[in-house]
């Protein structure tokens, strides 16, 4: 009777490191995959102030219009950059245990709004229309304002990027039990499912 109770125990334990292993495999694929997005994510925008660099040094482009017009993409493709540099650094932190998250209450329907305000002209050029809604129960919430900022802006932006004229993008919170929840919907094309 003894080694009957062990053989389950056994087995149990091998179980457990078996999923355990696969765990780790999986974390490792997502990992490299991550690896491999942000390292696309990247060079499209260093390929295109390359070529707008190129172009203004060789004088292709010489107007002050379509100069001020290349500047300007230039400029954001800057700032899409340091934002996947930001991302890469905190997924570091993140990895490391090393976040640190400052809350305090707030407002989440101001930071909404100031979402929305900040994607208006992006949406308007594109044609979609951008909405959203805060239900009123929400506020106060404690939270970290400015990393949740980011995550709207990210959320969104990533919405309006992969949503065609015509569509639409919605941004709504809503009180769930103890919790709020933030939902982006948008009429684009989707995720794949893997």
């Amino acid at each position: 009777t003894r080694s009957a109770r062990r053989l389950p125990l056994a087995k149990s334990s091998a179980a457990r490191l078996q999923a355990a292993d696969q765990k780790q495999r999986e974390l490792e694929q997502m990992r490299k995959d991550l690896i491999a997005w942000a390292s696309h994510d990247l060079q499209t925008p260093l390929a295109s102030i390359r070529a707008i660099l190129e172009a203004l040094a060789d004088g292709v482009v010489d107007e002050p219009e379509m100069v001020k017009r290349y500047l300007a993409t230039a400029q954001r493709d800057v700032s899409s950059l340091s934002s996947l540099i930001d991302d890469l650094f905190q997924m570091a932190q993140l990895d490391a245990g090393g976040l640190q998250l400052n809350r305090e209450p707030a407002s989440l329907t101001d930071l909404v709004s100031d979402t929305l305000e900040s994607f208006s002209e992006l949406a308007t050029r594109k044609n979609v229309t951008l909405s959203g809604r805060v239900d009123t129960d929400v506020d106060p919430l404690s939270m970290d304002t400015q990393r949740i900022g980011r995550v709207l802006n990210n959320l969104v932006g990533n919405a309006l990027r992969h949503t065609p004229a015509g569509g639409q993008v919605t941004l709504e919170a809503q009180r769930s039990g103890q919790t709020v929840e933030v939902t982006v919907q948008d009429s684009g094309e989707g995720i794949r499912t893997e």
